[in-house]
């Protein structure tokens, strides 16, 4: 597979270590999530993206719809307290 991040590629072998490399260069930039750009996996079924929180989402950012589950990353719930 493959991680581009604007014009930079990275090899990677699954989407942990997608998601881990995302998440090292964004915070290596100290940019936010306005001018990050989304990571972009290529090289698995059909197309996926790493969004700015290093989740991992099928398909592209334009098909995002609430309720839709990364398939991977944590997803967390809101608790009182």
């Amino acid at each position: 597979m493959e991680l581009r991040i604007g014009s930079r590629k990275h090899t990677v072998t699954d989407f942990a270590q997608a998601s881990q490399i995302y998440c090292l260069a964004r915070d290596i930039s100290g940019e936010g999530s306005s001018t990050f750009p989304t990571g972009k996996i290529i090289g698995v079924d059909g197309p996926h993206y790493i969004s700015y929180n290093g989740k991992v989402w099928k398909g592209t950012p334009k098909n995002w719809k609430p309720g839709d589950v990364p398939v991977f990353g944590k997803r967390f719930k809101a608790v009182a307290i």
